[in-house]
């Protein structure tokens, strides 16, 4: 497997709270509820909220890959800048 340039593409390796932090910001930015998101990618409906009601509680590295990514892509077509995720690397 060829390794891509990243020079476009967000690097999302943060902390559970950074993620946590950003994604309250991002739901409402391109107006889509945790339900709704946790539904479309085949989480259960409670998954997302639960993560972002609960201090501590962590997310799966492959979960936070599936959420940032649909939502940058809903961002994108609806015309919308995200905040960058504090803590990217």
């Amino acid at each position: 497997m060829a390794l891509q340039s990243m020079t476009n593409r967000q690097q999302i390796i943060t902390d559970p709270e950074s993620f946590r932090a950003w994604l309250r910001l991002a739901l409402p930015a391109v107006g889509i509820r945790p339900s709704r998101l946790g539904a479309d990618l085949g989480l259960g409906k409670n998954t997302l909220r639960d993560f972002l009601e609960t201090p501590g509680r962590d997310i799966k590295l492959g979960t936070a890959h599936q959420v940032s990514t649909r939502l940058q892509a809903e961002a994108a077509a609806r015309g919308v800048v995200l905040p960058e995720i504090e803590g990217a690397a």
